[in-house]
């Protein structure tokens, strides 16, 4: 059973003095002397414990996840620069003017229709002509042209 004081425990985890102490507040140390020893197979597992206590604080761990959250934060930037990913925003104008164009194009086939199909006898001749002109309406709709939706997006 080795028996390590605060110091040795820091030089070894690189975990701060305040941190080694809040997180071995209940274990009793072997008291030699002045010197207060901690068994190493019973505090090490608790040093390098996910669970932190609330106002612990590792250096190297936030410094760690500060560069990781620029790193993030960069490749998100340059992907929108390249047209790779869009914001929140940019979408949701998007999504809106598709919507907008489905209705327009919606509302426009009855005023467009109506004289026609009042001529029409034939339910199958009625069905071809609404059928043809929601198709039309749908393949313009369609993107498929390269371009277009970086286009739309800018």
């Amino acid at each position: 059973m080795p028996l390590l004081s605060t110091n040795k425990l820091h030089e070894l985890t690189g975990k701060t003095h305040r941190t080694i102490k809040a997180r071995l507040e209940n274990i009793e140390p072997v008291v030699d002397g002045r010197s207060h020893l901690y068994d190493s197979r019973e505090v090490l597992p608790l040093l390098y414990d996910v669970d932190k206590t609330e106002g612990d604080y590792d250096l190297e761990t936030e410094r760690a996840r500060l560069a990781k959250e620029q790193a993030d934060g960069k490749a998100l930037e340059n992907a929108k620069k390249r047209k790779e990913q869009l914001d929140v925003a940019s979408m949701v104008e998007l999504v809106s003017d598709e919507y907008a164009f489905v209705r327009s194009r919606a509302i426009s086939l009855p005023g467009k229709l109506s004289r026609q199909l009042a001529l029409m006898d034939s339910p199958t001749e009625i069905e071809e002509l609404l059928l043809e002109n929601i198709s039309e309406a749908l393949e313009e709709m369609c993107v498929d042209e390269p371009g277009v939706m970086e286009a739309r997006v800018d």
